[in-house]
């Protein structure tokens, strides 16, 4: 159970199931869109998954605050996460249905793929210098050869040439 999740000294867990968060967190979208219809079908499949989506946001809060070593810690971490599931409950009168909005804020999280943007960012500026540029130019060569080759093999008729004249 330990390799699942991560625990960070300021309290902060990581899990592999973050990703099914933020697929819940963008889930929100259609459920708004869904609430809005005229139909009573749509809008009953809209609290449906308004519902599922509490319930992973709650279970998730749960799970992190009973893997934590110090809770207090961790519910200071995780605030945010908590300040959703405690606002955004769906069975709340119509006055407060809007709060279901701030379920948004997790995808913050993809703040890290910008981070990670700046990895790669910094990586390309390595590859792209004089010195590493000579690998970028074996790779291109090497992807020519073998895109020709393969619509050589391809191409039954054969490659002619601009002496040929037009087919």
């Amino acid at each position: 159970m330990r390799d699942f999740y991560t625990e960070e000294p300021s309290g902060r867990i990581h899990h592999r199931a973050e990703p099914l968060i933020l697929v819940l967190a963008l889930l929100v979208i259609p459920a708004i869109v869904l609430e809005e219809t005229s139909s009573d079908s749509l809008q009953a499949v809209a609290f449906v998954l308004n519902v599922v989506i509490w319930v992973g946001f709650a279970a998730e809060l749960a799970f992190v605050l009973a893997v934590a070593s110090n809770r207090l810690r961790t519910l200071r971490a995780h605030w945010l996460d908590a300040a959703i599931v405690v606002v955004s409950v769906p069975v709340t009168p119509a006055v407060l249905q809007g709060t279901r909005v701030l379920r948004l804020l997790r995808l913050l999280r993809f703040v890290r793929l910008g981070l990670l943007g700046a990895r790669a960012v910094v990586a390309a500026r390595t590859l792209f210098s004089p010195s590493g540029l000579r690998y970028v130019v074996v790779l291109v060569l090497l992807f020519v050869v073998v895109a020709g080759s393969a619509v050589a093999m391809v191409d039954s008729e054969g490659v002619g040439s601009i002496w040929d004249g037009p087919r």
